[in-house]
């Protein structure tokens, strides 16, 4: 069955959530590019489909600006690009971090700046619509999950098992969210409420201590 993008066959695939591995990136896009029959380039590609996982977004200002945060550290600033109202004003940031802040803050706006990283960024500098970038997923954390599940199967696997083994992770996780969406079912069994968490930290805590003091 053939694969279908919506901004190149007007259904099928809306997009996708993905981090800013420059090489994913290059190859999605071309990709599509060789399934478009016009042959557009493969950023306008990115354009039409990348949405960028805010929470790699969220740990590149860490990297860049610093662990230490307060109410005039440079995070928030940074952290505005992704609520600018216009694709002029979201460079005008960039423009405004690269000629003000450190020489880390400066690269990483530098990054940021690129036509294809503000289109997957912020809905106003992409050619997505904007119903459909807020019904895309804005974290790639469940495809990040389910590639570890994958580690259990072994690395370097054959083309042909690589294919089975995700058609199997793909029908188990299909699986597990039907049992959420309909039943409430999780497929986890441990507790989230917040004080099931704290007693698990406190219990990580004094295991810490114990390892520590057993060393000594």
């Amino acid at each position: 069955r053939e694969i279908r993008w919506k901004h190149l066959h007007k259904e099928g695939f809306v997009g996708v959530t993905v981090d800013m591995d420059g090489k994913q990136m290059a190859g999605l896009g071309k990709y599509l590019t060789t399934i478009d029959p016009l042959h557009r380039e493969w950023q306008w590609q990115l354009k039409n489909v990348v949405v960028f996982c805010q929470i790699h977004f969220l740990r590149s200002i860490t990297a860049a600006g610093g662990a230490v945060e307060n109410s005039y550290s440079v995070h928030s600033r940074m952290r505005a690009l992704l609520t600018c109202q216009s694709l002029e004003e979201y460079l005008e940031l960039c423009n405004c971090l690269i000629m003000n802040e450190s020489v880390p803050v400066q690269q990483w706006a530098r990054h940021k700046k690129n036509a294809v990283i503000a289109a997957g960024l912020n809905k106003e500098c992409s050619l997505i619509s904007n119903s459909d970038w807020d019904m895309l997923s804005k974290t790639s954390n469940a495809v990040e999950q389910s590639a570890n599940k994958s580690y259990s199967y072994g690395k370097r696997l054959r083309l042909l098992k690589a294919i089975q083994v995700a058609h199997q992770l793909d029908l188990r996780d299909m699986s597990q969210y039907k049992s959420r969406d309909e039943l409430g079912i999780r497929h986890i069994s441990r507790s989230t409420s917040m004080s099931s968490r704290y007693i698990n930290h406190l219990a990580r805590d004094s295991k810490s201590v114990e390892q520590v003091n057993g060393t000594c």
